[in-house]
């Protein structure tokens, strides 16, 4: 950015959660689009703005399926469009981590 004196390193930011969506093609013709739609994925959305800037945010729920424990801090945090606070654990930058969800029905 011009007259900027200094120089960032970008800030990711990741969100991780688990929930049902619909994903295919969506559309008609050659207006068709291949993309995912719930629930879920616009909770993700939400989350990643409370995620640490360089580290990684997961739901309770996703930690305890993946059996992670790299984890921690865990907290409540409010979502839009979500009624009750969605409980949280943090992952700081830092060290690489797996994060392994077991599949359904297989």
């Amino acid at each position: 950015v011009p007259g900027r004196s200094e120089e960032r390193d970008p800030a990711l930011r990741v969100a991780v959660h688990t929930g049902a969506c619909v994903v295919g093609c969506f559309g008609a013709g050659d207006r068709s689009q291949y993309t995912a739609l719930g629930h879920a994925l616009n909770q993700t959305f939400r989350l990643q703005a409370h995620a640490p800037a360089g580290g990684v945010l997961a739901t309770r729920t996703t930690v305890r399926l993946a059996g992670a424990r790299c984890f921690g801090g865990p907290r409540d945090v409010c979502l839009r469009g979500v009624p009750r606070p969605v409980p949280v654990l943090s992952r700081e930058p830092g060290r690489a981590f797996r994060l392994t969800l077991p599949r359904r029905g297989g």
